[in-house]
């Protein structure tokens, strides 16, 4: 009785994650904001890119089966994908944004953020940034920031970059998840 228990209850966890579009749940429970982070979907599902140099890597991944791989060899030197959260940030909310990254090349910013701005005519983002340093080469490394958002939140999203950096850079495990008070 037991394990059919359990196996309802992943049923059940397994749908409602479909259901939201969510990536997965905490080990504490909480929901990752972020749709499609760990790229297992096998798509881009969720994201918007400025550039077709963006595919699924099935040969690179962090964890999992696959990872997001943005190609910044010959193409324009400011290549991103970008998935709006307004409506998923509170005011005032701590959250902890976090992301594995991967380069190939020690040439310009590879890097994650979370942007934000207080209202919609706002001209200036505040940027919650993770980067990493040009001197890491192929292998992946964890980047996490702790950040509190303004008291208005009007239009906020995430931010994947490969900005000049002439090589490869790999993304997986992308996660926003609200701070518990």
């Amino acid at each position: 009785m037991k394990n059919i228990k359990l196996v309802i209850l992943a049923f059940f966890m397994t749908a409602v994650c479909g259901l939201s579009g969510q990536d997965a749940i905490s080990k504490d429970g909480d929901m990752n904001l972020i749709v499609n982070g760990s790229f297992e979907q096998g798509t881009t599902s969720g994201w918007d890119f400025n550039n077709a140099s963006i595919c699924i890597d099935k040969d690179s991944p962090d964890a999992g089966k696959q990872s997001l791989k943005i190609d910044g060899s010959g193409k324009p030197s400011f290549i991103y994908g970008i998935q709006s959260i307004a409506a998923k940030l509170k005011p005032s909310t701590e959250y902890v944004f976090s992301v594995d990254i991967k380069r190939s090349s020690s040439k310009g910013n590879v890097m994650a953020s979370v942007v934000e701005k207080a209202k919609k005519d706002q001209a200036d983002w505040c940027y919650h940034k993770c980067e990493l340093p040009g001197g890491v080469l192929d292998k992946w490394e964890h980047f996490s920031i702790k950040f509190k958002t303004g008291n208005e939140v009007a239009d906020a999203a995430v931010m994947l970059y490969n900005i000049s950096s002439e090589g490869m850079a790999w993304f997986d495990n992308v996660s926003l998840i609200e701070v518990k008070q």
